[in-house]
C-alpha cells in the first residue's frame, strides 16, 4: 500500500503539496527538512507519516513536538487515523500506538509510535525514525542532537516539518543553509528544492525582496487551499510585519533581520572562469580571532572573485603571505583591510609599496558596501567560484537593519563565520566605489 492509498484508508485525501512532501521524504537522503508556513496542516501530516511508517517499516517512530500539548495534538490526530484504518495489527493505547504482529497478543509489541515533547533527556537513547514538528521553536540544540544521534545509530530516516527558522545560527537555520550550499538547488516561484549530501530541503518561502503587501506571493508560500489571499490580507493587517514575514511568508529571519540576498541569486552567480596573471585586482582582508575564520578575497574590474580562508592563531600570517603572493602575480590596485588584527601586517605591506586602505567595519562603511555587493549579485554581474566557505558565509549572513542608515551584511549569531563574505564585500566596495577625478594642473598662483 503506497502512502496515498494509506492516507485514503485513514479517511484523508492527500493534497498535491502533501504528495510532493512525501516524495521528498522518500528520497535517498537520511535527513529531510520541510519548511512551510503556519496553518498548512503540518501536524496532520506528521501524524499521518508517523502512522504510515509504523505500519510499513520495522522501526519505532517518534514524533517530537515543541510542547507536551503539541505532542498530545499529534498523537490525537494519529489515533483518529488509526481508528479509521481499522487494522487489527494497529493497537491504540493511551500514550502511544503499537503495531503487533499477532493481534491476539497485544502485549507482544513489534514497534510503537509515540509523540514526545522536546526534551533531550527523554529522546536520548531511543532508536528509530524521528519526526520533528516545529523545530523552529527548539530552545537549544540538545533536542536535535539527541534525535540525530539516535537515528544515526539506527541508520534510519529523520524528518523535520517546521515553520521558518528564527535565525541562520539556529539548528534549523544551519540545516537549511547546509542544503542550500549544494549544487542541486532549484527555485520555482516560492518553492525552493535543494539537496546536499544526506540533507534534502523543500521550502515554501518568499523572496525577502518581494513586496510584503503582495498577497499573491504570500499565497504561493501557503499551498493549502483553505488559506486564501483575503485571509492572508487580514493577517497582514493584524500582525507586525516581522511576524507576518516569518510565520505566513515563511521567511527564516527574525525582526530586524532578513536574508541579505535570495539563495537562488547567489547560486546563479557561481561560474567557471580564470583570472589571468597581470590583471588588475582589488583585495579585501578580514582577519578574525583565533577561532574565527580569516579571509582574503580579491575581485577583478568585472567582479570575478578569488578567495582563500584560514582558521587559527597563524591565520594573520597566512593572510599576509597570500596578499604578497597576489601582488607578485597580479596588478594590485589597492588592498583594503579591517585594521583589527591586521594593522601591523598592513604597515609592513605598505612599506613594501602596496597601496593599503584601512576599512573599519562601521555602519558608515558597511551600509554602502553591502548595497554594492547585493546589487552585483542581483544583477548577475558578480561571478564566484563556489568556494564552500564563501557559500556557507553567504547562506549564514543576514541583512541587519541599522536605522536610519539602512541595512548591512552581518552575522545572525556570534558563531556564524561570515568573514569570507565580509572580505568580498570590502573588495567589491573598493572596486566599484566612485573613482576621484585625476587632479589637473591649472597653473601657479
Amino acid at each position: 500500500m503506497n502512502f496515498t492509498e494509506f492516507a485514503r484508508a485513514c479517511g484523508y485525501e492527500l493534497l498535491p503539496f502533501q504528495k510532493r512532501i512525501f516524495r521528498a521524504v522518500s528520497g535517498p537522503e537520511s535527513v529531510c527538512v520541510v519548511l512551510i508556513a503556519r496553518d498548512n496542516a503540518k501536524s496532520t501530516l506528521v501524524a499521518l507519516i508517523g502512522l504510515y511508517w509504523l505500519y510499513t517499516r520495522s522501526e519505532n517512530v517518534y514524533a517530537v513536538a515543541n510542547s507536551r500539548d503539541q505532542a498530545h495534538t499529534v498523537l490525537t490526530y494519529a489515533k483518529r487515523f488509526a481508528r479509521e484504518l481499522d487494522d487489527p495489527h494497529v493497537i491504540e493505547r493511551s500514550h502511544d500506538i503499537r503495531f503487533c504482529k499477532d493481534p491476539s497478543k497485544p502485549a507482544v509489541i513489534e514497534r510503537e509510535f509515540k509523540a514526545l515533547p522536546a526534551d533531550a533527556k527523554t529522546i536520548h537513547g531511543l532508536k528509530g525514525r524521528f519526526i520533528y514538528d516545529e523545530l523552529h521553536m527548539a530552545t537549544s540544540d540538545e533536542v536535535w542532537i539527541a534525535g540525530r544521534s539516535s537515528s544515526e545509530r539506527a541508520n534510519t530516516k529523520l524528518l523535520v516539518v517546521s515553520t521558518a527558522a528564527p535565525s541562520n545560527g539556529s539548528v534549523l537555520g544551519e540545516l537549511r543553509n547546509k542544503a542550500l550550499e549544494g549544487k542541486d538547488v532549484t527555485r520555482r516561484g516560492c518553492l525552493t528544492s535543494a539537496s546536499n549530501g544526506n540533507i534534502r530541503l523543500l521550502a515554501w518561502e518568499a523572496d525577502p525582496d518581494a513586496p510584503i503587501d503582495d498577497m499573491r506571493v504570500a499565497k504561493m508560500c501557503n499551498p493549502a487551499p483553505w488559506i486564501t489571499r483575503a485571509s492572508l490580507r487580514r493577517l497582514k493587517d493584524d500582525e507586525p510585519d516581522h511576524a507576518f514575514r516569518r510565520f505566513h511568508r515563511n521567511e527564516h529571519a527574525t525582526a530586524g533581520e532578513a536574508t541579505w540576498v535570495a539563495p537562488s541569486l547567489w547560486q546563479a552567480c557561481r561560474s567557471n572562469y580564470t583570472i589571468e596573471p597581470g590583471e588588475e585586482i582589488w583585495i579585501g582582508v578580514d582577519v578574525g580571532g583565533t577561532r574565527a575564520l580569516s579571509s582574503v578575497c580579491w575581485v577583478t574590474d568585472d567582479l570575478r572573485v578569488g578567495v582563500k580562508s584560514w582558521r587559527g592563531e597563524e591565520s594573520v600570517l597566512f593572510a599576509q603571505a597570500e596578499v604578497e603572493r597576489l601582488a607578485g602575480e597580479f596588478k594590485v590596485v589597492e588592498c583594503a583591510y579591517d585594521p583589527w588584527h591586521f594593522a601591523p601586517a598592513a604597515l609592513d605591506l605598505g612599506q613594501r609599496g602596496l597601496r593599503m586602505v584601512e576599512f573599519k567595519q562601521s555602519n558608515q562603511r558597511m551600509v554602502p558596501a553591502s548595497d554594492r555587493l547585493k546589487a552585483a549579485v542581483t544583477e548577475g554581474r558578480l561571478k564566484h567560484p563556489g568556494d564552500p566557505l564563501l557559500d556557507r558565509a553567504a547562506a549564514q549572513a543576514v541583512a541587519k537593519l541599522v536605522p536610519p542608515a539602512g541595512w548591512r551584511i552581518d552575522r545572525s549569531v556570534r558563531t556564524d563565520d561570515i568573514d569570507p563574505l565580509t572580505a568580498l564585500c570590502i573588495a567589491v566596495d573598493r572596486a566599484e566605489a566612485p573613482k576621484p577625478e585625476p587632479a589637473q594642473f591649472l597653473g601657479w598662483l
